[in-house]
């Protein structure tokens, strides 16, 4: 469960629309459905994203959005619903069951040859995000690795109990837990040490993923990641056995995807604003909810702008006031929104140091912003900022890359002429960990003496962000592994 439940505050309109302000992951898919649920005109809904505590996919779904603005139509009066953690644990999605039937062949070296895999999943009562959690399963059932010959299929069943939905990893985990498994099986059998068999299979520039991406340069990282979990461990001193105690080293790798990819069309909006006075406020719509977005956004702007961030301030999402921008899911708003605040900002500044320069009499490369001023760093002559104008205003779109949607089914027969390369998705982010445990042979429990977390991150924009993602990230997937269960009764 994350931190803070479903929540949220309504406001009637006088033109009899609604504003609403809540816990959200995507303002402008939620006004999209709240306008179709209320028959009112989109512009007559207005939702506005409030920092939230936590959300790990599972703030994607309207669940009291749609009684929130209704209380506030019907009684032309503020309303507010907060759930109790009892009401949020019933009712809001979970992370998919699954069962998951493996084969997995290789040769005696430890090449993989041939995956074949059926993987279902349980629904719950309604399929929220459950076909698109599917397609991830098996896009992502072979796992970092390649494997020339796969048969995957996936289904998924609804049930009577609470709904499934997307939770952290997005179906990535369900099937990373199956292959990993199943790969150390291969190991034991061949004798083959578990980062030796990793590193040999893992995938690399030209190879293609089970669903037939072909990786280029800078989109695959797996490898560098088992090399530096391997080392780390090397350098860690493991405590040996005791009586009755037993010690277990493990090692598993992982890959997930970063934005939506099958075939959608992905894109973010950012407007950047110079004020008199120097400051710059930067208007977007990436979702925050504890992950450092506007942070990480502001000092972006901040190095491209040569401003201290101070003096930057990041406005958003308001399906009133910034760019309308999908939601902030799939790992992939820092660079989808990223993108649009740097071009955003580039613009900006190519504009008013243009102007700068004109009346410096210097090239644009010599034009600083020095509080509410513009400045030649050579000689030191200035303007002010509001001699450019009463203010400059930028807009701009970052689109990503095009995707493919998942083929249609051919068949059990190899296709005669198999098409080049099918990018289900323009990025992916991998990592490779090794835990150290204790085991009590005589109760079973378990203590995590050690996690080794190594990750591809491309470039970090936060470090204490990036840190605290892996950190909290490992400690979710210890809750996952070792203590947690959500049991239900009669549905």
């Amino acid at each position: 469960a994350f931190l803070e439940p479903e929540s949220g505050l309504g406001f009637p309109s006088p033109d009899g629309g609604v504003t609403l302000k809540l816990g959200t992951q995507c303002a402008f898919d939620d006004r999209a459905q709240l306008a179709r649920i209320l028959a009112l005109p989109e512009d007559k809904v207005r939702v506005v994203q409030l920092p939230v505590g936590g959300a790990f996919g599972g703030k994607q779904d309207i669940l009291i959005y749609q009684y929130l603005a209704l209380g506030a139509i019907l009684s032309q009066r503020p309303t507010k619903i907060t759930l109790t953690r009892e009401e949020s644990l019933r009712t809001h999605v979970k992370r998919h069951p699954a069962q998951i039937h493996m084969r997995l062949g290789a040769d005696s070296s430890g090449r993989l040859l041939a995956l074949q895999a059926g993987i279902t999943l349980d629904a719950g009562a309604y399929a929220s995000l459950t076909t698109d959690v599917l397609e991830n399963a098996l896009v992502f059932g072979g796992g970092p690795y390649h494997i020339p010959n796969v048969d995957l299929e996936g289904w998924a069943w609804y049930t009577n109990t609470v709904p499934s939905g997307a939770m952290r990893g997005f179906g990535a985990n369900q099937v990373a837990f199956a292959l990993e498994c199943t790969l150390d099986e291969i190991a034991r059998r061949l004798e083959i040490d578990p980062f030796d068999i990793r590193e040999l299979d893992a995938l690399d520039v030209g190879l293609p993923t089970v669903a037939g991406h072909i990786l280029e340069e800078g989109v695959v990282g797996i490898k560098p990641t088992i090399v530096a979990a391997r080392e780390e461990l090397g350098r860690l001193v493991v405590p040996a056995a005791s009586d009755g105690r037993k010690i277990g080293i493990g090692v598993a790798c992982g890959v997930k995807n970063i934005g939506f990819g099958h075939g959608l069309s992905e894109s973010a909006g950012a407007i950047a604003e110079l004020h008199p006075s120097g400051r710059v406020a930067i208007r977007m719509s990436q979702h925050e909810y504890g992950q450092g977005a506007m942070v990480g956004l502001a000092r972006l702007a901040s190095r491209e702008l040569g401003i201290p961030i101070h003096r930057i301030s990041v406005l958003g999402p308001d399906t009133a006031e910034t760019p309308p921008t999908g939601p902030t899911t799939a790992s992939r708003q820092t660079f989808l929104s990223g993108n649009a605040v740097l071009e955003a900002c580039t613009e900006l500044k190519a504009i008013v140091f243009g102007h700068a320069a004109e009346e410096l009499d210097a090239p644009p490369s010599r034009v600083v912003f020095r509080g509410d001023e513009l400045v030649d760093r050579d000689s030191g002559r200035s303007i002010r900022i509001s001699d450019v104008g009463s203010g400059v205003v930028v807009e701009r779109r970052y689109e990503a890359d095009d995707t493919t949607p998942l083929p249609e089914p051919r068949g059990r027969r190899p296709d005669p002429e198999p098409p080049g390369s099918q990018p289900t998705h323009w990025g992916y982010a991998y990592a490779t960990q090794a835990a150290v445990v204790e085991v009590d042979e005589a109760t079973g429990r378990v203590r995590v003496l050690k996690v080794i977390s190594a990750h591809d991150l491309g470039h970090v924009i936060s470090q204490g962000a990036a840190e605290g993602q892996v950190q909290s990230g490992v400690m979710q997937g210890l809750g996952y592994a070792l203590s947690e269960q959500f049991q239900v009764e009669q549905g």
